[in-house]
C-alpha cells in the first residue's frame, strides 16, 4: 500500500479488473488505497466470469505475490475442489458410466486434486498435505506455515502430532532459528571487526581450545559461511570452561 501511494496519480493508470458480480480480480490494493484517499471512481475492466472462474483467474494472477504463499494459494484453490467434483460427476454421467452415481471413482478424485494442483501451481502431493494440515494443525503452526515460516513439508508432517507436540516442535524450531541468526549476526560483526584491527583481539592457539573442549560434551557447534580460517567461539564458553589466565595468548 505504501509503495502504490508513493506512486501517486501513476497508481491509478490501468484500471483494475473485476466480474459483474464486482469482485476484484486484479487491483484490490489500488481499489483499497483509493478509498483511503477519498477517490469517488475508478477506471473497471469488467470480465464475464463466474464465481469459480474468477477465483481461479485471482489466483494465477497473484501466484507470484509475496502474500500469496504455495500454502494459502492451495488454501484459496480448495474452495474450487466442489466446482471440479461436480464437473467430473457430470463428465461421468455424459460418458454413461455409472449413470446417477454420486459416488467418484478413486482416477476423478485424483483428477479433482490436480485440477486444485494446477491452479495453485503446485504439485498434487503438496494439495494432499495441505489438507491435512488444515483439519489437523493447531492455529499457531497454521499462522506458521501460512506466512511460509515453517515449509509445508515440516508441517505436515508436525501434524499428525497431537497439538501440544505441534507447539513443542514449532517453539524448538523458532529457538533454533533465532540462534542460528544470532551467530550469523555475531559472526559478521566479529569479522567487521577483525577486518579493522586485526592486532587488538586476544587470541588462542588451537590445542588449547582443544584441551579445554576435550572433556566437555555439551556445547552447540554451528557451521556459518563466513570467510577467513577462523574459529569464533564465546565468551560465555571459554569462561565456564576454565579461568582465562594462561589460556590467551597475545
Amino acid at each position: 500500500m505504501s509503495a502504490l501511494s508513493e506512486r501517486g496519480d501513476v497508481a491509478f493508470r490501468d484500471p483494475i479488473v473485476i466480474t459483474r458480480d464486482r469482485i476484484v480480480i486484479d487491483g484490490y490494493a489500488r481499489w483499497e488505497l483509493a478509498k483511503r484517499k477519498g477517490i469517488p471512481t475508478l477506471n473497471c475492466t469488467e470480465v464475464d466470469l463466474t464465481l469459480e472462474e474468477a477465483l481461479e483467474q485471482l489466483i494465477r494472477t497473484h501466484g507470484s505475490s509475496r502474500g500469496l504463499t504455495d500454502f494459502v494459494r492451495i488454501e484459496l484453490a480448495l474452495d474450487l475442489e466442489v466446482h471440479f467434483r461436480e464437473k467430473a460427476r457430470t463428465n461421468q454421467e455424459a460418458g454413461g458410466k455409472d449413470k446417477g452415481s454420486s459416488i467418484l471413482t478413486i482416477a476423478q478424485r485424483v483428477d479433482t486434486r490436480r485440477e486444485v494442483a494446477r491452479v495453485a501451481g503446485v504439485s498434487s502431493g503438496n494439495v494432499r498435505k495441505v489438507k491435512h494440515i488444515l483439519i489437523h494443525a493447531c492455529s499457531t503452526l497454521l499462522g506458521a506455515v501460512r506466512t511460509r515460516e515453517v515449509s509445508i513439508n515440516l508441517a505436515d508432517k508436525w501434524s499428525h502430532k497431537p497439538f501440544a507436540e505441534q507447539q513443542e516442535h514449532l517453539r524448538y524450531w523458532r529457538i533454533e532459528r533465532g540462534i542460528k541468526k544470532t551467530a550469523r549476526n555475531l559472526v559478521a560483526a566479529h569479522v567487521a571487526l577483525l577486518s579493522r584491527c586485526p592486532r587488538d583481539r586476544e587470541r588462542m592457539n588451537f590445542p588449547a581450545l582443544v584441551g579445554l573442549l576435550h572433556d566437555t560434551d555439551n556445547v552447540d557447534i554451528e557451521i556459518v559461511d563466513a570467510p577467513g580460517r577462523t574459529i569464533f567461539v564465546t565468551k560465555e564458553l571459554i569462561d565456564s570452561l576454565t579461568p582465562r589466565q594462561g589460556v590467551l595468548v597475545s
